[in-house]
């Protein structure tokens, strides 16, 4: 049986590639089991390393930047890949008009976050809303495999695939944080109403501090955020000052492997807070804590993990605003004994 060429499009942004990355697993392993077949993937230049460990996919194409001249010249080269199939996971118009003019049979979502990206689809993923409440990003990736593999198969050899239940759930994990030595935060995002206050990161390190004494806490970031992670360090005590340091300006790869042996990580809604989740997925020991606001948790949290959330808390919808005004302060109604209680529940 001929080899099965498939593309997946996933651009942007570092958090959303880490949430498609549990669909491109499962869709991997099935399409083993079924059909032979090479998965390849195009993502922009800024995130290749991104997909540097998922050693099943075969090749990465770079969408160099966002100029309509570059996008046109890679949907050429893409042509003559001579692609069966091709799955957005974007929902784009620019990603649904690459998926259609690059020779391949596409799948997409029929009501894709651009609903106009729906119409450029071969096979649409009908009757499912991606913005459904309380369904986690991760679970509308999963759904989107899963029927771009009953596709796949039912139209190369009549198998049929059987519709499997994606749920999200936090997965319990019934071990203790015991002694922690690595504690990474990660306080910084693009959205200014993501942010958390700089007293409550200072409070937090006062408890983290007292409570794991024998662990080295680290704040990582990017340069720019430097004086905004310094401020924080130098409003904290001196004993605490001295168990604390910066880490700026790693790579992805180098991020991810920051990450691997840490024992407990604890941020707001960012791109570096889902490639811990996914880093760390398969960690025995590891736990990770995000902190939302303008965004909900039971759908883009750090999928397995734990989450103090404004909805959840308050009972209230996300407002998915970026400033803080807009927003009407979420971040600041998250006390730090919340936060700490989830901390508290994995250690007790």
């Amino acid at each position: 049986m001929k080899i099965k060429k498939i593309l997946i499009i996933r651009l942007s942004a570092l958090g959303d590639i880490a949430h498609s990355f549990p669909a491109l697993k499962y869709l991997n392993s099935e399409l083993e089991k079924n059909l032979g077949c090479q998965i390849d993937f195009l993502v922009y230049k800024n995130f290749q390393d991104l997909l540097f460990h998922l050693n099943f996919i075969n090749k990465v194409h770079i969408l160099e930047d966002k100029k309509i001249s570059t996008i046109f010249k890679k949907i050429f080269q893409l042509k003559k890949e001579n692609y069966d199939y091709i799955i957005d996971f974007q929902g784009l118009i620019k990603t649904s008009l690459i998926s259609f003019l690059s020779k391949g049979k596409n799948i997409g979502f029929a009501k894709p976050r651009e609903w106009l990206a729906g119409l450029l689809y071969r096979f649409k993923l009908k009757n499912y809303s991606i913005m459904q409440p309380g369904k986690h990003v991760v679970e509308h990736n999963l759904r989107l495999a899963n029927f771009a593999l009953s596709t796949i198969v039912n139209r190369e050899t009549g198998e049929a695939v059987k519709s499997k239940d994606f749920t999200h759930k936090l997965r319990a994990r019934l071990y203790k944080i015991q002694n922690p030595k690595k504690i990474i935060l990660i306080p910084c995002t693009t959205w200014e109403s993501k942010f958390w206050t700089i007293e409550n990161w200072v409070d937090l390190v006062e408890r983290l501090s007292s409570k794991f004494p024998s662990a080295k806490i680290y704040f990582t970031g990017v340069l720019k955020e430097k004086s905004y992670l310094e401020e924080i360090r130098y409003k904290l005590l001196p004993q605490s000052y001295q168990r604390t340091q910066l880490v700026l300006d790693k790579n992805l790869i180098g991020l991810r492997q920051f990450f691997m042996d840490a024992d407990l990580v604890i941020g707001v809604d960012t791109g570096p807070l889902h490639l811990a989740a996914d880093t760390l997925y398969n960690s025995h020991t590891a736990h990770l804590v995000g902190i939302y606001g303008p965004t909900s948790a039971s759908r883009s949290g750090p999928y397995s993990f734990h989450a103090a959330s404004y909805d959840e808390i308050f009972q209230s919808n996300a407002s998915h605003k970026r400033t803080l005004k807009a927003d009407d302060y979420s971040m600041s109604k998250i006390s730090v004994q919340e936060v700490f209680n989830k901390i508290n529940s994995l250690s007790c």
